[in-house]
């Protein structure tokens, strides 16, 4: 309903984000997160999470996030989001 959620790329000392905003009623942000690895001269995942809520309760804000602990070395060629999440 909000149109195309893709909201930019950050990127900052050898990591770049994916930013995410969409929903209607349920709204929702996500953020994936991948770090550069010199040694293997390579991006990996490095976190994935976000938030949502209900645009007539804002402050009530549910949380989610992965890190490497959970999901292990996953490199930027391999990464697939549906898969991550199971969306």
């Amino acid at each position: 309903m909000m149109g195309d959620p893709f909201q930019g790329i950050a990127i900052k000392n050898g990591y770049f984000s994916l930013e995410y905003y969409g929903g209607s009623a349920w709204r929702w942000t996500h953020i994936t997160t991948f770090k550069y690895d010199p040694a293997r001269r390579t991006w990996f995942l490095h976190r994935e999470g976000g938030e949502s809520f209900h645009a007539t309760d804002p402050d009530k804000v549910e949380s989610y996030g992965r890190t490497i602990r959970d999901f292990g070395r996953v490199a930027f060629a391999d990464y697939d989001s549906n898969k991550q999440f199971g969306q």
